[in-house]
Order: C-alpha cells, then sequence, then structure tokens
C-alpha cells in the first residue's frame, strides 16, 4: 500500500505539472492508474478486515466501504469547487494535499500484512501472506491476479 500511495501522489504531481500529452498520459494514466490497483478500496477492505475477529469483520467492512463513499462524495465537489475558482491544476494540487494523508495510513495499514491469520482448526502451518503466495501462485485462476495486483504493492510495504 506504501508504494501505491507513492505511486498517487508522484501521478498527481506528474499530472499537475504536465504541460503535453506524455506528462498528463504518464501522470494520470500510468502512475494514477497503477496506484489506484494498489490502494483501491478491495485492497482497503482486505487490509481493514483481517486484523479484526470474524464476527465483527462485516461492520467493519461495511464502514470501510462506507468511509470511502462518503470520501468520494466529499472530495469530488470540493475539487470541483478549487478547479473552477483556481484552475484544474490547482485542483490536481489540492488532491496532491489530500493524498499526502494517505502515506501514513498506508504504512500502518501494510504493516497488518506481518500479522499471523488464526491457524485453521488441526494445521500447523505459518498463514502470514507472503509465505502463502507461493502456495496460492500454483491455482490456475490465481496465478495471474497475484504477480499483478499484489507484488508490487503489498510486498514492498
Amino acid at each position: 500500500m506504501m508504494s501505491g500511495s507513492l505511486l498517487y501522489v508522484i501521478g498527481l504531481v506528474l499530472l499537475a505539472t504536465s504541460h503535453g500529452l506524455v506528462g498528463v498520459t504518464l501522470g494520470a494514466g500510468v502512475a494514477i492508474g497503477a496506484s489506484m490497483a494498489c490502494t483501491g478500496s478491495a485492497i482497503a477492505m482486505a487490509v481493514a478486515a483481517r486484523p479484526v475477529p470474524a464476527a465483527m469483520r462485516s461492520t467493519v467492512l461495511g464502514l470501510v466501504s462506507g468511509a470511502g463513499s462518503l470520501g468520494a462524495l466529499i472530495a469530488a465537489p470540493i475539487g470541483q469547487v478549487v478547479a473552477q475558482s483556481f484552475g484544474w491544476r490547482t485542483g490536481v494540487a489540492a488532491f496532491v494535499v489530500l493524498a499526502l494523508v494517505m502515506l501514513p495510513a498506508a504504512w500502518f495499514a501494510g504493516r497488518v500484512d506481518r500479522m499471523t491469520l488464526a491457524m485453521p482448526q488441526g494445521t500447523g502451518q505459518d498463514t502470514r501472506a507472503r509465505q502463502s503466495a507461493p502456495h496460492c501462485a500454483m491455482y490456475r485462476s490465481w496465478s495471474w491476479h497475484w504477480p499483478i495486483s499484489s507484488a508490487a504493492c503489498n510486498w514492498s510495504s
């Protein structure tokens, strides 16, 4: 998550300072697009669900989903007002400031990967994500998702 948040800030800065199609494509298309894969709501829900007991998991997932929706509800009009009043570059720069808050949050969220999950009954296996990844890679449906979404984003935290 940390690398995704940092890539998001870099993408916004590239977009805000671009003076041509290449800068916009690299900033908004490549950097922000890749960072959304690392910091999207599915990743946030996975991080939030891991440290809580199973009985509270649905409540936590509902809170995370609601917080994401509330953030979009608040940020979109604020961004629109700033962009209309001061120009689109200033609007993007305002989102850079908001994105800087993601960096410490992503650092703390990335530490959840070091937690050991509760072991299934009767097994003595280590269930941390990094130890489970090679096992998951053996399954066909998982083998092409894992390198794209997990390796670049979650392992660097």
